[in-house]
């Protein structure tokens, strides 16, 4: 250990130096100050640890909020922390403890755009199909907006769609009455209900029904004639 910190006070190869390096090259750069005399120390090294998760932390939940995919419900989440809410980057998340398993991959595929909406499929560059531009990629039910996970879940005015949210919001008005007229926007209203131990398998038992009709329709194909690939 000590000869490893001497030659990287010197600028020569160490495995010290090479954690210099890596530290410096992060997205948020940690900087390890070896020339000082407390540089190994068990405060400097907890620093270190510390300023390294801050940095890794950081720079995932920036990647998130930049991600097209990820950017309106994965970003500055918050979990139950000794009795309070507190924003954790990385946590295990209420919805992966819907036990039944179609449910929980369901939910999961709504929450990280894993699902086959046309939002998603239609990104995709397959052999003889471009891309599709986002515009286009409408629902298949009402043809007006995107096709994305929270028009299906909340907004879709296909009647099929409407009935299961009927079932759905009689349970959940029943367990959180308060719930009832505080959300304008679906997405937000989406986001908090994700940490709601009490609810969490009825929200993967609504994603799972409410997917398997999309899938049971094939999705709406704008002539490419009328647009050109972006």
């Amino acid at each position: 250990m000590i000869d490893s910190l001497d030659l990287a006070r010197q600028s020569r190869m160490s495995w010290v130096n090479d954690i210099v390096i890596v530290l410096a090259e992060l997205p948020i750069p940690v900087y390890w100050k070896i020339g000082e005399q407390n540089a190994i120390d068990s405060k400097t090294i907890d620093g270190l640890l510390a300023d390294t998760r801050y940095s890794m932390e950081s720079s995932i939940n920036a990647e998130l909020k930049a991600y097209s995919r990820t950017r309106d419900l994965l970003p500055n989440r918050l979990v139950m922390a000794d009795g309070k809410w507190v924003h954790k980057v990385l946590a295990f998340r209420t919805y992966l403890r819907v036990r039944n398993d179609k449910h929980r991959v369901a939910l999961t595929h709504a929450v990280l755009s894993g699902h086959s909406l046309a939002m998603e499929r239609m990104r995709w560059s397959e052999r003889y199909k471009p891309q599709v531009p986002t515009k286009w990629r409408l629902c298949r039910f009402c043809k007006t907006h995107l096709e994305d996970s929270i028009h299906a879940l909340f907004v879709c005015s296909h009647q099929p769609l409407i009935e299961l949210r009927k079932v759905f919001f009689v349970q959940l008005f029943s367990t959180h009455p308060e719930l009832q007229g505080q959300y304008s926007d679906p997405g937000v209203f989406f986001r908090d209900l994700l940490v709601k131990d009490r609810i969490i398998g009825l929200l993967g038992k609504l994603a799972y029904e409410i997917l398997e009709i999309y899938y049971a329709e094939p999705m709406l194909v704008i002539n490419p004639a009328i647009y050109s690939p972006q």
